[in-house]
């Protein structure tokens, strides 16, 4: 058979044709798809929030135009007569009753609103809201009496319960953590424009009074609660639920959108809330701090939406131009808030920015309070500041609190609590503007407010001075806190292992206890970026993922890990090696970031040039791992790395070949063995999406004769494959035979008999001294490593398998599971020999 080149061999994939049609960007992978993410994070944010920000903030308009329009229905054509009081047969203390009972309400059902709209889905749960608190806007227009009033109102409190929690806790389905604050604002400030926009129409429908028999006051509920009836349908249709469900989205984008809040996002996918976390979340004072604090700015926001009428009307406007002079105070603290939360968000500093402008709104508060009654315009712009700093201070606090939620479920408890909290603070708000204090200017009103948003200041330091105070004697909770966090990634990389990399798992029971924890994350980490393949379609998008990994594993090092569970155990695992070795020794970056690169550069099965390519790949990957591994004893061992280095390649190797039938042809759904390797786990699934792949090295395959289509047809059968594959298996039996061989060289007191190739780089420069003392402390290092060794006993066993039939890689003996592996394992660590 004539000999081929490696150019001939018909291997590479057409990577450029898929290049063209990936609709994500026009960018290609490698090198340029990194540097792709902030312009690829941009897009898809901005996507989302055409379809998103928008039309929350419209849906929050209507429900706060629904809410607030019967302070302008109290005062509307009182002057003829045909205001709410009046017709309704109700009195000021009535009418306070009346808007009680909505807060009441609202209170009650906001954390059961959150578990709808997680369990029925936003836009059904949101649309159904809507619907419902429309009708009872409309309903409003229909009583005569104080008790229809309370009654519908009780609906309408009901119904709303659900939007305002709801909306934050959607943010989070689709935001990063310093994205959420802006958007918020965005909403919230919604509200302001509602006020505006309910004054200037209170003022155009307050000229409908009488018309078709009807009085302007019930003409205003009707008029605004039809467009919340009608807007649902739209809503039901419209509102995105979750990034993974999205139709606009291509399926590049919403991989992408998944994956950036990975670690600080919910997900429409995530479990429901457990009782484990919601005791968790509700056992959590620091929480409630929190939502003290929420309730000290809730008095000031329920005031201003339902007395804002009332309020101008007492700096003698009156009539419809009270209604009209209710715009200018909302239209500016709409422009704050935006500004407010874009600040806190861009700078990071939530508490600062709610602080600022709470401290701003409680001045502005005083100024009205302290002015003489009959000060209008001064009074007017004190209005004015108080307005823009009551609303301004809530959504940065809001931000701040979604921020801190590590689980989906309990972020929407929590948020949902925390609004509730504000309701207390909302029914303070609407007993302290009293009708008898018009002339004086509302003092009380004003004094109220004020007290409330300096209290806020009082909270946030006296929070600061409680976590002081108590930091000693509930540092054992924490530390218990700590430890569950830890034992739940600790859970998650076993069952990582234990699914994709039974031997690894296997073989942890060698392993020093006090580095189980970091070979557990270590070996996990390998099992996440290996499959990574598996669970993107485009270059584009894996690379994104390789650099997330990138960015997690140096936050983790730097001991601010992510919420997954691998970087959590990681970090972990290195305070453990700081503290053990005293700050001697510590994780190498560098060797992780390797790991991923190279796992990056063979993502698409590229192939290898040659067998010392393969050979750099093994060394790249599964000897660094080893490299690592030692690092975690600690141990500082050029010897130990030299003899890890030898094994890692055998393992690699190995592992390419096991997974070269998996590669070239797709198995059955559902049927893979876990126990042969995690590379042949993995090649199992990704085959069933990328088929024809034969990954043994070019030049081996020239010059065994092999071509790849004579694999792709007649599999075991192919002329050379055999060949091919005992020349790849002997060089990994070959590392074997040269760490087995290194180790007798020691125990005779000589040198391990060659050098290290790799001793000259940055990593493996200890200080040894060649002596025959040393020669004795590289043999009693080894020794004590020799539990991180354990992959040569397994690779061994797979290669007498593989000369067992004939090196015909494609039989199924190859992927059964090697029952043998515990008990030689057993002897091999006991004898200190593989």
């Amino acid at each position: 058979m004539p000999k081929i080149k490696a150019g001939d061999v018909a291997y590479s994939r057409d990577i450029e044709a898929r290049k063209k049609a990936d609709g994500l960007v026009g960018v290609l992978l490698s090198e340029d798809a990194p540097a792709l993410g902030p312009a690829l994070n941009k897009a898809i944010v901005r996507k989302q929030d055409i379809r998103i920000v928008p039309l929350s903030a419209t849906i929050y308009l209507l429900c706060y135009l629904d809410r607030s329009n019967i302070g302008n229905a109290k005062i509307l054509n009182e002057d003829t007569g045909n205001d709410l009081l009046q017709e309704a047969d109700m009195t000021n203390y009535q009418y306070t009753i009346a808007l009680m009972v909505f807060l009441i309400a609202y209170a009650l059902f906001e954390v059961p609103a959150n578990y709808c709209l997680k369990k029925f889905r936003p836009s059904r749960w949101i649309a159904f809201l809507m619907f419902s608190w429309g009708a009872c806007t409309i309903g409003l227009g229909g009583t005569h009496s104080f008790a229809a009033v309370t009654v519908v109102r009780t609906l309408l409190g009901i119904f709303e319960a659900g939007l305002f929690p709801g909306l934050v806790y959607y943010m989070t389905f689709w935001y990063r953590t310093e994205e959420r604050s802006i958007r918020v604002a965005i909403i919230l400030a919604s509200a302001t424009l509602a006020g505006a926009f309910g004054g200037a129409i209170a003022y155009g429908v307050g000229h409908m009074n009488g018309d078709g028999g009807l009085s302007a006051w019930r003409w205003l509920f009707i008029i605004e609660g039809i467009p919340s009836c009608l807007s649902a349908l739209l809503v039901f249709f419209l509102l995105p639920d979750y990034p993974e469900t999205a139709h606009w989205l291509s399926q590049d984008e919403k991989e992408f959108a998944i994956q950036r809040l990975a670690t600080e996002g919910s997900h429409g996918s995530g479990k429901s809330l457990t009782w484990a976390e919601a005791k968790e979340t509700l056992m959590d004072w620091r929480l409630y701090g929190h939502y003290a604090v929420y309730f000290g700015i809730s008095a000031p926001f329920s005031s201003l939406s339902l007395f804002t009428p009332s309020i101008t009307s007492g700096l003698g406007y009156s009539d419809l131009r009270a209604q009209l002079m209710t715009v200018p105070p909302y239209a500016v603290a709409y422009v704050v808030t935006i500004y407010a939360s874009w600040s806190a968000d861009h700078f990071n500093a939530r508490a600062l920015h709610s602080t600022i402008f709470s401290t701003i709104g409680a001045c502005g508060f005083l100024a009205s309070a302290v002015l003489p009654a009959d000060a209008y315009l001064h009074r007017y712009g004190c209005l004015i500041v108080a307005t823009s700093g009551a609303f301004a201070c809530i959504p940065p606090l809001l931000g701040w609190l979604s921020s801190n939620m590590r689980t989906t479920a309990s972020a929407g408890l929590a948020i949902a609590l925390n609004i509730s909290w504000g309701a207390p603070g909302q029914i303070v708000g609407i007993w302290i503007y009293k009708a008898d204090e018009k002339a004086k200017g509302y003092p009380t009103g004003h004094w109220t407010n004020a007290a409330l948003l300096l209290n806020r200041r009082s909270l946030r330091a006296g929070s600061f001075a409680v976590q002081t105070f108590v930091k000693r004697w509930s540092s054992t909770e924490a530390s218990a806190s700590a430890a569950e966090e830890v034992r739940s990634a600790r859970n998650y990389c076993a069952d990582l292992l234990r699914k994709y990399d039974a031997p690894s798992y296997t073989l942890l029971a060698f392993v020093p206890p006090t580095s189980q924890s970091a070979y557990l994350a270590i070996r996990a980490f390998n099992i996440e970026i290996a499959r990574i393949p598996d669970t993107v379609s485009t270059p584009q998008v894996g690379a994104l993922r390789y650099q997330f990994w990138k960015d997690n594993i140096t936050k983790a090092l730097q001991g601010i890990p992510s919420k997954h569970p691998v970087p959590l155990l990681l970090a972990a695992a290195a305070d453990s090696l700081d503290d053990r070795s005293k700050g001697t020794a510590k994780f190498s970056k560098t060797w992780f970031i390797r790991v991923t690169s190279t796992r990056e550069q063979y993502m698409n099965n590229n192939p290898y040039i040659s067998l010392s390519a393969l050979e750099s790949y093994a060394e790249n990957t599964y000897s660094t791992l080893l490299y690592l591994s030692l690092q975690s004893l600690p141990m500082a061992s050029v010897t130990a790395d030299h003899v890890a280095s030898h094994i890692g390649k055998a393992a690699g190797i190995s592992a390419v070949l096991r997974g070269l039938p998996l590669l070239a042809f797709p198995s059955p759904a559902n049927h893979h063995s876990n126990n042969v390797g995690l590379d042949n786990a993995i090649a199992n699934q990704r085959t069933r999406s990328q088929q024809g792949v034969v990954n043994v090295p070019l030049d081996v395959m020239a010059e065994a004769g092999v071509k790849e289509e004579d694999v792709l047809r007649q599999g075991a059968e192919a002329p050379g494959l055999r060949d091919a594959v005992f020349t790849v298996a002997t060089r990994a039996s070959d590392h074997l035979i040269t760490a087995r061989t290194m180790l007798q060289n020691l125990r005779k007191g000589d040198d391990v008999g060659h050098e290290f190739e790799h001793a000259q780089e940055v990593e493996h420069s200890y200080q040894e001294a060649v002596s025959s003392k040393a020669v004795n402390q590289q043999l009693t290092d080894i020794e004590r490593a020799f539990g991180l060794f354990m992959p040569a006993v397994s690779t061994s066993l797979w290669l007498d398998r593989l000369q067992s039939v004939d090196f015909d890689i494609f039989n199924p003996k190859l992927r059964k599971r090697e029952w043998k592996l515990p008990w030689k394992a057993y002897l091999a660590n006991k004898r200190k020999q593989f």
